[in-house]
Formats: C-alpha cells, sequence, structure tokens
C-alpha cells in the first residue's frame, strides 16, 4: 500500500513544485520590473530637477554679460578705432568692471577681443592677441564663425608664459549680438565649480553626470564613478536646450543595492518557507486522502487470491470483474423481465385466473410495466390488437432486421401517442403480424372509448403517412379489471377477422359490429346461381348481379374463410354453367380462366381488391369465349390480329383492308367482330397504339416532333400532329413543353 502512497504523491509533487518555481519567478520579475520603471522615473526626475538649477545659474550670467554689453563705455571700446583715444583710465575702468562680474564664484575669467584692431582687453592688462594665452581657442571660434554658444570642456591660460592652465567652459557671445563683426566677448566658468555645484546632489544611492555636447563628461557629483557598478536601465538622460550639455542620473552599487538584496533575501525566504510548509500540507493531505483507498485495497484483498503490487490496478481489476459481473447479471434480469412480461401478457389474453388485485399490481411494477405510482387496478382496461396489413408481402419485400425495426417503431409511436394522452400502455407482441396491446385509462376520462380510439387511429395514419406499409387496430370492450382482459382480447382479435369486409387501414373496434347484418350465405348462395347463369348467357345484368354480391358482403361481417368459401361456390358455379357448352370451351375455361380466379381469391385481402381483380378477369374471358365453337374458333384468329397489330402498328401503310385481306377476312366483318371482341375499333386501336408510341418517343428522346411522326406511323406531319391533337387534346409540340415544365 505505500507504493501506492508514495505514486500518489510523487504525481502531485512534481506540479506542485513547477507551480511554486513559476509563481515566484513571476512575483520577483515582476517586483525587479516595477523597481526598475519606478527608479527611472525617479531618476528623470532628479535629472530635470538638477538640469534647471544649472540652467538657472548659467542663464543668470548670459543675461549679466548681455547687461554690461548694452553699457556706452563697452560700446566706445569696440567702436574708437584710434588706439591713442582709448586712454588707460578708460581701460582701467572697464578691468575693474571685469573684476566685479569675475567675483561669482563660477566665473573664473573673461575677456573682450576687438576684432578690427586685434587686442584684447583682460582682467589684468590690454594687449595684441598674439601674446595672449587663449589665442588658438579666438582663432578657432572666428574661424568656424559659430553663433552665440556655451562651449565644451577646454584649457585656458590668459598668458603664453602661464605654465598653470585651468579647466573651463566658455559662454562666447559677438559683438555686436546681430552683426558680430566688432569681436567677442568670452565669460570662462569654472568646471571646478559646476562640480562643486553638482556635489549639493550628492547621494549614496546614485551619481549625476554633466556631460557636454559630445557626450565627454565634464563633471560629476562621484569621484569614483567610473569604477562603480552601474544599473544602465535606471539611467536618465536629460539634455539642455541652453547649453547643449546633458545630466545624466543613475543608480550605484550604494546601499540601495544592499537594501534590494536585502528585501529580497526576505522574498525568497518567505517563497522558501511557502514552499517547504505546502510540500508538508501536500503529504499530509495525500495521506488522509489515500486512506479510504487503503481500506478498499485492504478489504478487496481479504478475498483475492491473486495479490499486486499496484493497488490502483488492483482496484481497477476488481471493479473491472465487479462491472462484468453486474453487466451479466443486468443483463440476464432483462432477458428475464422481457420472458416474464410476454408470459404475463400472455396468460392475461389467455384467461388464467390470477390471485388478487394485490398480486396483479406488484407482479406490474416489478416487471417494470408501469412506475410504481400507477396503480393498474384502479383505470379501466381497453385491450388491442394491431396488425400490420398483407403480411406475407411485407414479409416478402423486408429483410427479418428491418422487420423487426419496424415492429420496433410501430411500438414506440403507440407509446408515445399514449404517453402525450396521460394512458398507461403495454404492448407486446403476440404473433408474427400482431401486436397486443393493453390501455390503463384513468378514472377521470369521461370517454375512455373515444381516447382509445383516437389513440389508436393517431398511430394508424402516422404509419400510414411515415412507412410503406399500414396497420389495422382491432379493439375490445373495456374490461373493469384484469379477469375480463381475455374477453375484451378476444373481441379485438374478432375485429379483426372482418378486415376483408369491413377494410383495411383503419380502426376496427367492438361497436362497429353492433350495427351489422348478419352473415346468411343461403341468400347469396341464390344470388351466386343466378349470376352464372347470366354470365354463360352473356346477358348483360352479370355485371351489376356481380357488383350486388360485393356489396352485400360488404354490409355483412365476414371473414376471409366465409369470402374464400363464397367466391370458390361462385367458381363452382361458373364452372358448371360453361360445361353446358362445347367441351373444348370447357376445357379452356378451366385452364386459363378457373387459374387466374383462383389466383385473385389467393391474392386478394379486402372485398375491394376481390371485386376489381374478379371483374377485370370474367370481362377478359367473356371477351375469349363463345356460345359456339365457331366463335371460340373466330376469337383465336382475332387474338392474332390484335397480335399482329402490337409488333406492325408503325407501318404506314396498314390499314383495315391491309389487315383483312392479310388474315382472309372481309374489311366490314374484321371491324364488327373486332369491336365486338375487344371493345374498341379496329381503327381507335391502330391509332391509340401509335399515338402511345409517340408520346413515350416524346417524352424520352429530343427527336424531331416530324421524325417521331414518321416512325409512329404518319409519314405526313400534318396528319400526325391532326390525330395527336384530337386523341390528346394537344398537339405534339405543347405535349412536350408541359413534360419539361
Amino acid at each position: 500500500m505505500k507504493n501506492g502512497f508514495y505514486r500518489m504523491l510523487f504525481s502531485y509533487l512534481p506540479l506542485f513544485f513547477m507551480i511554486t518555481f513559476i509563481l515566484v519567478a513571476i512575483f520577483l520579475l515582476a517586483t525587479a520590473e516595477q523597481s526598475r520603471k519606478q527608479a527611472a522615473q525617479v531618476n528623470d526626475t532628479f535629472a530635470r530637477y538638477v538640469m534647471t538649477a544649472m540652467e538657472d545659474v548659467l542663464r543668470g550670467i548670459e543675461q549679466m554679460v548681455l547687461m554690461e554689453m548694452m553699457k556706452e563705455d563697452i560700446a566706445q571700446l569696440f567702436f574708437i578705432p584710434d588706439q591713442q583715444e582709448k586712454d588707460s583710465l578708460s581701460l582701467f575702468k572697464l578691468s575693474q568692471r571685469f573684476n566685479a562680474i569675475t567675483s561669482n564664484s563660477l566665473i573664473d575669467s573673461m575677456y573682450v577681443y576687438l576684432k578690427k584692431d586685434k587686442k584684447v582687453l583682460s582682467l589684468n592688462r590690454y594687449e595684441n592677441v598674439e601674446d595672449f594665452g587663449d589665442k588658438a581657442f579666438i582663432d578657432q571660434w572666428l574661424d568656424t564663425d559659430q553663433p552665440v554658444a556655451w562651449t565644451n570642456e577646454r584649457t585656458y591660460r590668459e598668458f603664453s608664459s602661464q605654465g598653470e592652465e585651468r579647466q573651463v567652459v566658455s559662454l562666447v557671445k559677438p559683438y555686436p549680438i546681430l552683426a558680430g563683426d566688432r569681436g567677442i566677448i568670452v565669460v570662462n566658468i569654472s568646471v571646478y565649480w559646476l562640480e562643486q555645484m553638482l556635489k549639493k546632489y550628492e547621494s549614496e544611492n546614485g551619481y549625476v553626470h554633466l556631460l557636454d555636447g559630445n557626450g565627454k563628461v565634464i563633471t560629476s557629483n562621484s569621484v569614483h564613478m567610473e569604477n562603480a557598478i552601474r544599473i544602465h536601465e535606471t539611467e536618465a538622460l536629460v539634455p539642455s536646450p541652453l547649453t547643449g550639455w546633458s545630466i545624466k542620473t543613475g543608480l550605484s552599487n550604494g546601499n540601495l543595492i544592499r537594501k534590494t538584496s536585502t528585501f529580497s533575501y526576505i522574498w525568497v525566504s518567505l517563497a522558501l518557507l511557502t514552499f517547504v510548509f505546502g510540500t508538508l500540507s501536500l503529504i499530509a493531505i495525500t495521506r488522509r486522502n489515500y486512506r479510504p483507498i487503503a481500506h478498499i485495497v485492504e478489504r478487496i484483498g481479504r478475498f483475492s487470491v491473486k495479490k499486486s503490487s499496484n493497488d490502483y490496478h488492483f482496484i481497477e481489476s476488481a471493479l473491472d470483474d465487479l462491472l462484468e459481473r453486474t453487466t451479466a447479471y443486468q443483463k440476464k434480469h432483462e432477458e428475464d423481465l422481457i420472458f416474464k412480461r410476454q408470459y404475463l401478457f400472455q396468460d392475461l389474453v389467455d384467461g388464467v385466473p390470477r390471485s388478487d388485485v394485490k398480486d396483479w399490481n406488484r407482479e406490474l411494477k416489478e416487471l417494470g410495466v408501469f412506475p410504481e405510482s400507477t396503480q393498474a387496478g384502479s383505470s379501466r382496461i381497453v385491450i388491442a390488437v394491431v396488425e400490420i396489413d398483407r403480411f406475407a408481402q411485407f414479409s416478402y419485400v423486408y429483410t427479418p432486421r428491418d422487420q423487426q425495426l419496424f415492429k420496433f417503431v410501430i411500438t414506440s409511436v403507440i407509446k408515445e401517442l399514449a404517453e402525450q394522452q396521460s394512458i398507461s400502455v403495454w404492448v407486446e407482441w403476440v404473433g408474427m403480424d400482431r401486436l397486443g396491446v393493453i390501455l390503463f385509462l384513468p378514472d377521470r376520462l369521461l370517454s375512455p372509448v373515444f381516447a382509445v380510439r383516437q389513440l389508436l387511429e393517431e398511430s394508424q395514419a402516422w404509419v400510414d403517412l411515415q412507412l410503406d406499409f399500414t396497420i389495422t387496430a382491432g379493439v375490445g370492450s373495456p374490461a373493469e379489471d384484469e379477469n375480463g382482459i381475455s374477453l375484451s382480447y378476444r373481441e379485438a382479435i374478432k375485429a379483426l377477422s372482418f378486415k376483408p369486409s369491413l377494410g383495411y387501414n383503419r380502426v376496427i373496434g367492438y361497436w362497429d359490429l353492433e350495427d351489422r347484418e348478419v352473415w346468411n350465405p343461403y341468400d347469396l348462395f341464390r344470388h351466386i346461381r343466378k349470376l352464372a347463369a347470366a354470365y354463360r348467357l352473356r346477358e348483360a345484368e352479370w355485371s351489376a348481379l356481380l357488383g350486388e354480391l360485393f356489396q352485400q358482403l360488404r354490409n355483412s361481417l365476414c371473414t376471409r374463410e366465409d369470402i374464400v368459401g363464397l367466391m370458390m361456390f361462385l367458381n363452382d358455379q361458373l364452372i358448371r354453367e360453361i360445361s353446358e357448352g362445347p367441351k373444348e370451351l370447357a376445357e379452356w375455361w378451366k385452364a386459363h380462366v378457373l387459374s387466374k380466379l383462383d389466383t385473385v381469391l389467393g391474392k386478394a385481402l379486402s372485398v375491394d381488391d376481390l371485386e376489381r381483380d374478379y371483374r377485370r378477369v370474367l370481362e377478359e374471358a367473356l371477351y375469349a369465349m363463345g356460345s359456339s365453337q365457331g366463335e371460340h374458333h373466330q376469337y383465336h384468329v382475332l387474338t392474332e390480329i390484335k397480335a399482329y397489330i402490337d409488333t406492325a402498328f408503325r407501318d404506314p401503310n396498314m390499314s383495315l383492308d391491309d389487315v383483312s385481306s392479310r388474315f382472309d377476312m372481309s374489311a366490314k366483318h374484321l371491324s364488327r367482330t373486332f369491336k365486338e371482341v375487344f371493345g374498341e375499333k379496329f381503327i381507335d386501336y391502330l391509332t391509340r397504339m401509335r399515338i402511345d408510341y409517340a408520346k413515350r418517343r416524346i417524352r424520352d428522346s429530343n427527336d424531331s416532333i416530324q421524325s417521331i411522326g414518321i416512325e409512329s406511323g404518319y409519314p405526313h406531319i400534318h396528319t400526325f400532329i391532326r390525330v395527336f391533337k384530337k386523341l390528346m387534346g394537344r398537339t405534339p409540340g405543347d405535349y412536350r413543353k408541359d413534360i419539361e415544365n
């Protein structure tokens, strides 16, 4: 059992480990990303603040220089060309003013270059540009013709012989401001003082760089920044539109990284503790949940000879065996129920006595005929028998498998329609073609006969509409309890026995038998003798007598056995009457006509079918026979003539004279006897054969009307169209259009 426990545990742990690792990784990554974004935002804000403060200072210096450039003595310095007029006192005063300007801690020095005089006025002297220590910068500036600008970091010394150089950035202003052709004013800002300004923003957690226009560091608030670990993702770079320089800020590897590391260690420690707690909890839960499985395995193992090291496989095998046994038992139980229901149904319709109503109700519920809530004994009971019409044809057309399927359909339809009317129904097949139906009608129904009739008529109509065969239902009178089922069943069977006279594909109830005439064969015997005599004498009334015979069968309650017996009596009377004539005619009747009548009698199921087929055979026989042997011989000649027409009617030369000469008969005699035997004139029969052939050709081919007329025996198209229209009521072309549409 331990193997099963460990197998269950190790099926969960890897998934738990993976999910925990993924969640912790996602949390740490999300925290780091959020910290990086916040740091980048803080650095950007701080860089903009530092840049704003520095620009305010530099803009103040620039405004001060502009104010000085507007004064008159500066203008005289640039515009008086005579060097003699620039007296020493004026130059001294200007030099003193420059000293006052440079008293600003940020300003290292300043000077004025007079382009026309090629002189430089600095804080300490007024001298030629050639002797000035910053001459190279002046030349470079003039050569590039740059506008007002702040320069990048550079070295500056006032005297050429001066050994010390200072790091400065310079503000260069041309004079005058717009033209700039008189000279320039240069103000040098000490890089050292810029560094001191940045040191005010010094922090253990980050650094601030001041970069020139080329991205080179002018100064920084961190001395050892070059060796520091920089977090480039959080750096911020803010350019200055005033100077072209940039402020760059970022985080270093100071206390902030240590704090962040400490913070990360705390989260990792919490994650580890959570992981350990989750693992222990999972083990405890798995142990508790596996305990019932262990008990099941232990209990099954007590009764099992074969042991297994795999608990789940052991349980699966036991369950499979249990399921197989249960399925087999259920199947056998259902089969037993089917046989028991059929056996009980047969006992009920056969009238086997039941002990009492309680046993009757209990037995029906045990067999699954009704739900527990149904009380069969409290309902009125009606028995119906549903029979498949023309079952011999049904068995011939459909395979046994299809027959079972259709029987199931019929059963399902009756059950479903009964359920819709809240009628409990019990159906069982009591024969190959008969379905017994026991209907338990609730006491609330005012007219149980109407409910049963409606249910069975709907079932019969559904089968007639949806399937290729029909059914007929016989209904017995209501029974008050199960003891009356047998009587009601016999009444339903009796109702079905009258299908030949009452008709098929309908519901025949006991109520249909109450107002019908009682079967009296003696009156019909006399009627049949009269019919046979009239037929032998070829009297016209024989046809009416035949119709009256079948009408009496419809009005009487006749079984198939009754009708068959009566028709056999009619056949005997006919052959007896025919036998009174020529012997060869009687033999011909027995050989040809009697066999056809027997076939009709064997196939016909209803009175309507029997009347239609009997009348057809007798009329054909009447045409074929005569009152004398000569007429009988003449019939065979006319039969040959008719066969000749059937094969040669497409011959355009065929006519009454042609056929009469071919068979050695006069045309007048042939025309008269042909009409008497076949009931149709010679020319009408020939025309009908030709037009029928033309109709088939028009329907089945795309040949022209003229070619079809020639094939049909009409070489002239106008004659063909006229005859066709006379017989069909429309021209051949219109007939073709109607078919196409």
